[in-house]
Protein backbone atom coordinates (compact mmCIF):
# COMPACT_ATOMS: atom_id res chain seq x y z
CA UNK A 1 0.00 0.00 0.00
CA UNK A 2 1.28 3.87 -0.65
CA UNK A 3 1.87 5.17 2.97
CA UNK A 4 1.14 8.64 2.04
CA UNK A 5 -2.75 7.59 1.27
CA UNK A 6 -5.38 5.88 3.08
CA UNK A 7 -6.86 2.77 1.50
CA UNK A 8 -9.78 4.54 0.26
CA UNK A 9 -8.45 8.06 -0.48
CA UNK A 10 -7.50 9.37 -3.91
CA UNK A 11 -3.65 9.26 -5.06
CA UNK A 12 -2.68 12.53 -4.71
CA UNK A 13 -1.74 14.02 -8.29
CA UNK A 14 -0.83 17.68 -9.41
CA UNK A 15 -2.26 18.17 -12.55
CA UNK A 16 -5.37 15.94 -13.20
CA UNK A 17 -6.17 16.31 -16.94
CA UNK A 18 -2.71 15.85 -18.22
CA UNK A 19 -2.10 13.33 -16.02
CA UNK A 20 -5.20 11.74 -17.22
CA UNK A 21 -4.65 12.19 -20.42
CA UNK A 22 -1.13 10.85 -20.81
CA UNK A 23 -2.35 7.77 -18.81
CA UNK A 24 -4.84 7.29 -21.56
CA UNK A 25 -2.57 8.16 -24.11
CA UNK A 26 -0.24 5.04 -22.96
CA UNK A 27 -3.70 2.68 -22.97
CA UNK A 28 -4.44 3.84 -26.51
CA UNK A 29 -0.73 3.30 -27.66
CA UNK A 30 -0.40 -0.39 -25.63
CA UNK A 31 -4.01 -1.33 -27.88
CA UNK A 32 -2.18 -0.59 -30.84
CA UNK A 33 0.84 -2.09 -29.76
CA UNK A 34 -0.82 -5.13 -28.82
CA UNK A 35 -3.10 -5.06 -31.92
CA UNK A 36 0.21 -5.44 -34.06
CA UNK A 37 1.89 -8.05 -32.23
CA UNK A 38 -1.50 -9.77 -32.28
CA UNK A 39 -1.60 -9.35 -36.02
CA UNK A 40 2.11 -10.71 -36.19
CA UNK A 41 1.63 -13.47 -34.00
CA UNK A 42 -1.51 -14.96 -35.47
CA UNK A 43 -0.64 -14.61 -39.02
CA UNK A 44 3.09 -16.24 -38.54
CA UNK A 45 2.53 -18.19 -35.02
CA UNK A 46 5.39 -18.98 -33.05
CA UNK A 47 5.59 -19.76 -29.03
CA UNK A 48 7.77 -16.73 -28.89
CA UNK A 49 5.19 -14.62 -30.53
CA UNK A 50 2.59 -15.81 -28.89
CA UNK A 51 4.27 -15.29 -25.50
CA UNK A 52 5.05 -11.63 -26.29
CA UNK A 53 1.24 -11.39 -26.82
CA UNK A 54 0.41 -12.64 -23.87
CA UNK A 55 3.19 -10.54 -22.41
CA UNK A 56 1.65 -6.88 -23.72
CA UNK A 57 -2.07 -8.30 -22.66
CA UNK A 58 -1.02 -8.65 -19.25
CA UNK A 59 0.99 -4.85 -19.59
CA UNK A 60 -2.44 -3.56 -20.56
CA UNK A 61 -3.87 -5.03 -17.62
CA UNK A 62 -1.50 -3.25 -15.55
CA UNK A 63 -1.65 0.23 -17.46
CA UNK A 64 -5.81 -0.20 -17.68
CA UNK A 65 -5.76 -0.65 -13.65
CA UNK A 66 -2.75 2.29 -13.34
CA UNK A 67 -4.89 5.17 -15.41
CA UNK A 68 -7.80 3.82 -13.23
CA UNK A 69 -6.20 4.26 -10.37
CA UNK A 70 -5.57 7.80 -11.07
CA UNK A 71 -9.00 8.51 -10.68
CA UNK A 72 -9.97 6.62 -7.97
CA UNK A 73 -11.65 4.01 -9.88
CA UNK A 74 -10.51 0.90 -8.41
CA UNK A 75 -9.45 1.06 -4.33
CA UNK A 76 -5.78 0.35 -3.67
CA UNK A 77 -6.62 -2.38 -1.91
CA UNK A 78 -7.76 -4.20 -4.72
CA UNK A 79 -5.38 -2.45 -7.07
CA UNK A 80 -2.53 -3.77 -5.12
CA UNK A 81 -4.07 -7.17 -5.07
CA UNK A 82 -4.76 -7.28 -8.63
CA UNK A 83 -1.32 -6.16 -9.29
CA UNK A 84 0.41 -8.46 -7.20
CA UNK A 85 -1.34 -11.32 -9.09
CA UNK A 86 -0.61 -10.11 -12.48
CA UNK A 87 3.18 -9.97 -11.27
CA UNK A 88 2.67 -13.50 -10.88
CA UNK A 89 1.62 -14.25 -13.94
CA UNK A 90 4.24 -11.81 -15.55
CA UNK A 91 7.13 -13.36 -13.92
CA UNK A 92 5.69 -16.81 -14.71
CA UNK A 93 5.30 -16.21 -18.35
CA UNK A 94 8.65 -14.05 -18.60
CA UNK A 95 10.12 -17.41 -17.27
CA UNK A 96 8.61 -19.69 -19.57
CA UNK A 97 9.57 -17.47 -22.71
CA UNK A 98 12.75 -16.93 -21.80
CA UNK A 99 13.74 -20.72 -20.38
CA UNK A 100 11.94 -22.05 -23.91
CA UNK A 101 14.63 -19.63 -26.05
CA UNK A 102 17.41 -20.80 -23.74
CA UNK A 103 16.75 -24.58 -24.37
CA UNK A 104 17.47 -23.81 -28.24
CA UNK A 105 20.90 -22.34 -27.36
CA UNK A 106 21.88 -25.84 -25.63
CA UNK A 107 23.00 -29.60 -26.83
CA UNK A 108 19.85 -32.04 -26.53
CA UNK A 109 20.15 -33.42 -23.01
CA UNK A 110 22.37 -30.37 -21.24
CA UNK A 111 19.15 -27.47 -21.04
CA UNK A 112 18.46 -28.98 -17.71
CA UNK A 113 21.68 -27.08 -15.35
CA UNK A 114 21.91 -26.03 -12.16
CA UNK A 115 21.08 -22.08 -14.28
CA UNK A 116 17.80 -23.55 -15.02
CA UNK A 117 17.07 -25.44 -11.63
CA UNK A 118 17.76 -22.06 -9.68
CA UNK A 119 15.85 -20.31 -12.09
CA UNK A 120 12.58 -22.27 -11.35
CA UNK A 121 13.37 -21.93 -7.45
CA UNK A 122 14.05 -18.53 -7.69
CA UNK A 123 10.32 -18.29 -9.47
CA UNK A 124 8.79 -20.39 -6.88
CA UNK A 125 10.04 -17.81 -4.16
CA UNK A 126 8.51 -14.89 -5.83
CA UNK A 127 5.63 -16.65 -6.19
CA UNK A 128 5.41 -17.62 -2.56
CA UNK A 129 6.16 -14.68 -1.74
CA UNK A 130 3.81 -12.85 -3.54
CA UNK A 131 1.16 -15.20 -2.43
CA UNK A 132 1.54 -14.61 1.27
CA UNK A 133 1.65 -11.07 0.84
CA UNK A 134 -1.83 -11.21 -0.71
CA UNK A 135 -2.85 -14.04 1.66
CA UNK A 136 -1.58 -11.32 4.61
CA UNK A 137 -2.78 -8.13 3.03
CA UNK A 138 -6.21 -9.11 2.23
CA UNK A 139 -7.57 -12.30 3.79
CA UNK A 140 -5.66 -11.73 7.70
CA UNK A 141 -5.49 -7.90 7.16
CA UNK A 142 -1.77 -8.27 8.46
CA UNK A 143 -1.05 -4.86 6.38
CA UNK A 144 2.65 -4.33 7.60
CA UNK A 145 3.54 -8.23 7.49
CA UNK A 146 1.81 -8.07 4.34
CA UNK A 147 4.18 -5.32 2.62
CA UNK A 148 7.31 -6.55 3.81
CA UNK A 149 6.24 -9.81 1.52
CA UNK A 150 5.23 -7.77 -0.98
CA UNK A 151 8.56 -5.91 -0.64
CA UNK A 152 10.72 -8.86 -0.79
CA UNK A 153 8.52 -10.46 -3.92
CA UNK A 154 9.23 -6.75 -5.55
CA UNK A 155 12.63 -7.18 -5.29
CA UNK A 156 12.92 -10.93 -6.06
CA UNK A 157 11.08 -10.96 -9.46
CA UNK A 158 13.66 -8.84 -11.09
CA UNK A 159 16.92 -11.20 -9.72
CA UNK A 160 14.55 -14.15 -10.81
CA UNK A 161 14.53 -12.72 -14.81
CA UNK A 162 17.98 -11.74 -14.31
CA UNK A 163 18.82 -15.90 -13.38
CA UNK A 164 16.81 -16.81 -16.45
CA UNK A 165 18.45 -14.61 -18.84
CA UNK A 166 21.71 -15.83 -17.64
CA UNK A 167 20.67 -19.10 -18.23
CA UNK A 168 19.34 -18.85 -21.64
CA UNK A 169 22.23 -16.64 -23.13
CA UNK A 170 25.26 -18.19 -21.01
CA UNK A 171 26.18 -20.52 -24.07
CA UNK A 172 26.55 -17.35 -26.13
CA UNK A 173 28.76 -15.37 -23.67
CA UNK A 174 30.59 -18.64 -22.56
CA UNK A 175 32.00 -19.50 -26.41
CA UNK A 176 35.73 -19.47 -25.64
CA UNK A 177 35.95 -23.15 -26.46
CA UNK A 178 33.76 -26.04 -27.86
CA UNK A 179 32.22 -24.17 -30.86
CA UNK A 180 31.67 -27.26 -33.13
CA UNK A 181 30.04 -28.79 -30.25
CA UNK A 182 27.36 -26.16 -30.13
CA UNK A 183 24.04 -25.70 -32.04
CA UNK A 184 24.42 -23.37 -34.86
CA UNK A 185 22.35 -20.83 -33.53
CA UNK A 186 24.95 -20.16 -30.27
CA UNK A 187 27.26 -19.64 -33.19
CA UNK A 188 25.28 -17.35 -35.06
CA UNK A 189 24.43 -15.43 -32.49
CA UNK A 190 27.71 -15.35 -30.71
CA UNK A 191 29.34 -13.81 -34.15
CA UNK A 192 26.11 -11.43 -33.61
Amino acid sequence: MNSTTAAASPPLIAHPFATTFVAWSSVAFGIISLGVIGHKAFVDFSKLRLGCLAMGALIMCVDILNTLRIGSLISETNWATIRATLTILFVDLMMAITLNVGQRFYIKGEHVNSLYKISIAATVMTNVMTVISIILQNLLAVIKLGSVFDGISRLMWPVTVAFAYWYAFHPVINMKSGIEKRPSAVVAIGVW
